[in-house]
């Protein structure tokens, strides 16, 4: 039954990176590993390269943590950093790369390809859901249960710089249903959970607006910084009139969008289950704060 589920699923094997362990469709996944993934069918003619790590002796109850790469598209990088915690935790790591050939810029990456336009939102840029970035996460979750002993009914998230965006406006979709705990570490800057601000920088003009915001606000997100990101001229960071009102750098942009939100959320009465972790002595290289990460991650 597993095989007919791969083949339907349409994995395809990737030569990314070699001295990955070839992945034949038959299999289950063990050790560490490259396949594509095109099994979810409104983004199937979009590609993903899939890194993962299976720990050994992982059965039913493994945990799986999905990691979303920064903006140079890495996640070979990111699964490579995150193995010996996975291994030292019993925790499945699933790295997908969204190539900039498939999903190009900040529209189709950090700003989940739910406007062609994301800095421009309109009715007639809106992009259908199904094909939003973010539809592949649940479906790609499904199949790892296919593929890998283990058959938990959630999994953990973590996106860092771009990835954290991405992971971010995920957060407060309904769409996130096996969700169970998300971290966003530095991202560049956030798109605010009020309706008084238009998309990207806030969720007016956008359906993210429409969403209940209990539902989101409900759910176990930890915003995470370095206190040394703190330049404002860094590679990268988007500033303009609008979204420097949030602040100059990543860290006192982080602080600000916990705040605006904790705040947001006691004004709607809505449960608040969000937290802010600031890094000693960490800038923006993740490496430099995935002890914490994954303490927090791989916690009960």
């Amino acid at each position: 039954m597993k095989y007919l589920l791969v083949v339907l699923l349409a994995v395809s094997l990737s030569g990314c990176d070699k001295n990955d362990v070839s992945y034949k469709e038959s299999d289950y996944l063990e050790g560490k590993g490259t396949f594509t993934y095109q099994g979810y069918v409104p983004l199937s003619s979009k590609p993903v390269n899939v890194y993962y790590f299976v720990p050994d002796n992982s059965d039913s109850s493994t945990p799986v943590l999905l990691v979303l790469h920064g903006a140079n598209r890495n996640a070979v990088d990111y699964r490579d950093a995150w193995m010996s915690y996975a291994q030292n935790n019993k925790t499945i790591i699933i790295a997908p790369e969204f190539s900039d050939a498939y999903y190009p810029g900040g529209d189709a990456y950090n700003l989940g390809n739910i406007f062609t336009d994301g800095d421009n939102p309109s009715p007639s840029t809106l992009n259908p859901e199904q094909e939003w970035t973010f539809a592949i996460i649940e479906p790609l979750f499904s199949y790892i249960k296919t593929v890998t002993p283990t058959n938990v009914a959630t999994y953990n998230m973590y996106g860092h710089s771009a990835g954290a965006q991405v992971l971010q406006k995920f957060v407060l979709l309904d769409s996130a249903v096996h969700l169970n705990k998300a971290l966003a570490a530095s991202a560049g800057w956030y798109t605010d959970a009020v309706t008084t601000i238009d998309f990207p920088y806030g969720l007016a003009q956008s359906p993210l607006a429409d969403i209940d915001s209990s539902n989101y606000f409900s759910k176990k997100l930890m915003i995470m910084v370095g206190e040394n990101d703190t330049d404002p001229n860094s590679a990268g960071l988007r500033h303009n009139n609008t979204v420097d009102l949030q602040g100059l750098n990543r860290y006192d942009r982080a602080i600000h969008f916990y705040n605006l939100s904790e705040q947001t959320a006691a004004d709607s009465n809505s449960t608040f289950n969000w937290e802010l972790e600031t890094v000693p002595n960490a800038s923006h290289e993740f490496t430099e704060s995935i002890d914490k990460a994954a303490e927090w991650l791989m916690s009960e």
